[in-house]
């Protein structure tokens, strides 16, 4: 349920969820959320002040203690980017981050990825991510971390070092085709 926090600048949640979490129950139960929507809300406003968004987590407990969290999980594992986007805050893009941070093999098109693969010659950020998991035998949630990481740490993103090749793939000391870094 800490999925309702996206939208917002990884750093701000690194700030804020240690305290969020603890106003709202450590995320154990969606019905002790519910139950005491009124402190959880309170108390988060301290540290967090994005009513909306604290308003979508106390909704998502709703709609998990409504359903039950076994037939609430039952329902993402059937279709669980269709069942994941009818949380409050989670649209088609957010929808594959929270995917894959429960562990689902997608990869999110942040704006990083989708520069480098657009500079590569890939029409959509999945493509690159896909080629590159298969030739590495990685899972695509892990190539989108790895390339991820790499771009954000590049001077805010700047592709001024990414070198695009038809013949080679540079990404640390790993040769590939197609992609340069570094």
């Amino acid at each position: 349920m800490g999925s309702a926090l996206f939208g917002i600048r990884e750093a701000t949640v690194c700030r804020v969820f240690d305290h969020v979490s603890l106003c709202f129950c450590d995320w154990e139960s969606a019905d002790s959320i519910q139950r005491h929507a009124g402190v959880c809300l309170s108390s988060a406003r301290a540290s967090f002040r994005h009513e909306a968004k604290l308003r979508a987590i106390i909704e998502c407990a709703r709609l998990i203690a409504q359903s039950g969290f076994s037939n609430w999980k039952a329902c993402i594992l059937q279709n669980p980017l269709l069942q994941l986007q009818r949380l409050p805050y989670i649209g088609p893009i957010t929808v594959l981050h929270l995917a894959k941070n429960l562990g689902l093999d997608v990869a999110k098109p942040d704006r990083h990825l989708v520069r480098v693969s657009q500079s590569c010659g890939y029409r959509r950020a999945r493509d690159l991510v896909e080629a590159l998991a298969t030739v590495n035998g990685e899972e695509v949630k892990v190539v989108d971390l790895i390339l991820w990481r790499y771009m954000a740490d590049l001077n805010g993103g700047c592709l001024t070092p990414v070198i695009c090749e038809k013949q080679s793939h540079v990404i640390g000391s790993i040769t590939r085709p197609t992609l340069q870094l570094g």
